[in-house]
């Protein structure tokens, strides 16, 4: 672990300091395995069980392969019951909407009504009962090679993947009760990534040079509840009256969150560093990263007895809803969906720096360093409703040009942000006292996701 500010060396995301894991390397000189298995109990909680392994074993006496896997269920805490909360409008287990049970709105204050008609007015989650029903899986990989290219070169190959899949929520509503939720949808998550590496370690002389490159991908996936944002909506604005059918009826106003991501990141770093047992010292090095992230948020309103909860839409084949809302005020070619982020997000970042430390005596020494950067950043797409909600505020009625993302109708979103700048950095450091450093600190401008 360095101690911060690091920015200098490692960019701008190391002000506090940088921590570097270092997982065990193969091992050319001897064979060796291993697993460790484990059961467990959460207090008022589900069971969960791990186990993981790894084996090493040598190819040629320069070159030898490591791998590992693991596996582990996490039992679950939160019960999803068929609670009450009467200033959410839930009654054990039946949430009453007010426009759709035919309450007028009468401003912000409006009460919840009482407990309605399933299917006329109101809904309930026995579909979604279930107790301890947050649980993780994960499973994983990890396999690395190493060839010793003579005294003073190593190529260190390695590639790692992991994927994780949860069910329920993590929170709870403390008027409900303890460590319990009344829920009224699906809600689960699907998380994999994968990552290559290499890196090729040797020396110029007495001079330590290091190649480090990697590429990752990663695929997001999780659908959630949304009901008590909907309920909010209607009670204090009066939206149900918005959210209807394409019979002109209103509708069970339920949302659905549906979310989803790809992203992408490959990197090179070249760096050489001089002896270490010299009173003059340093290390030099280049730098250049690629980041890409296609963004998805999509807000269903799939109605009552829905067997869809995404949607009508060209990328699925889970049936139409003929409950939910209206063709003509969804996002256009997205039934059902009253709002859409899909947006794609890249960031282009290049680096030189170089640090040099002089040891003035065994007491005292001085550091020097600098980073210069340039980065160019970018962010477009569409976020918003269809031209006929709200008043058109948001969304189709502002797109300027065709789709340049996968499923957005139109595109109302395009930024762009480069820049140069550089980073540097001082200290004193006396081997009995705190150390004393100066440095600035310019955090790349970049454009955050429209949500």
């Amino acid at each position: 672990m360095l101690e911060g500010p690091q920015g200098t060396l490692y960019g701008a995301s190391s002000e506090a300091g940088t921590i570097r894991i270092i997982t065990n390397k193969p091992d050319p000189t001897k064979f060796a395995a291993g697993f460790d298995l484990d059961g467990n109990k959460i207090q008022h909680g589900g069971l969960g069980y791990a186990a993981e392994g790894f084996v090493n074993f040598p190819v040629t006496d320069f070159a030898a392969v490591r791998l590992v896997g693991w596996i582990e269920h996490t039992g679950g805490f939160i019960d999803n019951v068929a609670g009450t909360n009467a200033s959410a409008c839930i009654v054990n287990g039946v949430r009453t909407f007010p426009t759709w049970d035919g309450q007028p709105h009468l401003g912000p204050g409006t009460p919840c009504p009482a407990p309605g008609v399933i299917g006329a007015g109101a809904i309930d989650n026995s579909r979604y009962l279930r107790n301890n029903y947050n649980t993780v899986d994960t499973r994983g990989g990890r396999a690395a090679g190493r060839i010793n290219i003579g005294d003073n070169w190593t190529v260190t190959p390695s590639i790692i993947a992991q994927s994780t899949s949860t069910e329920g929520f993590f929170g709870y509503d403390p008027v409900v009760g303890d460590l319990q939720v009344t829920h009224f949808g699906p809600e689960n998550s699907q998380d994999s990534w994968q990552q290559s590496a290499l890196t090729v370690e040797g020396k110029l002389s007495n001079w330590d040079l290091v190649y480090a490159g990697g590429y990752m991908k990663r695929t997001s996936h999780g659908i959630a509840d949304y009901s008590d944002y909907s309920l909010f909506y209607d009670r204090v604005v009066g939206y149900g009256s918005y959210w209807v059918g394409n019979d002109g009826n209103p509708i069970m106003p339920q949302q659905l969150v549906v979310n989803g991501g790809y992203f992408e990141k490959w990197s090179n770093e070249l760096r050489i560093t001089s002896p270490a047992d010299l009173p003059v010292k340093g290390t030099a090095g280049v730098f250049i990263q690629r980041q890409l992230h296609n963004i998805w948020q999509q807000y269903t309103m799939p109605g009552y007895g829905f067997i869809n909860p995404y949607g009508n839409n060209p990328t699925n084949n889970y049936g139409v809803n003929p409950n939910g809302l209206a063709t003509s005020l969804s996002v256009p070619g997205l039934d059902n969906t009253i709002w859409l982020t899909d947006e794609q997000r890249v960031d282009r970042d290049k680096a030189v720096f170089a640090q040099l430390t002089w040891d003035i005596t065994s007491q005292w020494s001085v550091t020097g360093g600098f980073r210069y950067y340039k980065f160019d950043n970018s962010l477009q797409g569409f976020y918003g409703f269809s031209a006929t909600v709200y008043g058109g505020g948001s969304g189709v009625a502002q797109c300027f040009g065709p789709p340049v993302t996968h499923l957005a109708p139109c595109q109302d979103l395009n930024k762009d942000v480069s820049d140069t700048g550089w980073v540097p950095k001082a200290n004193v450091d006396p081997t009995r006292s705190p150390p004393i450093t100066w440095s600035t600190r310019r955090t790349p401008r970049g454009s955050g996701p429209a949500a």
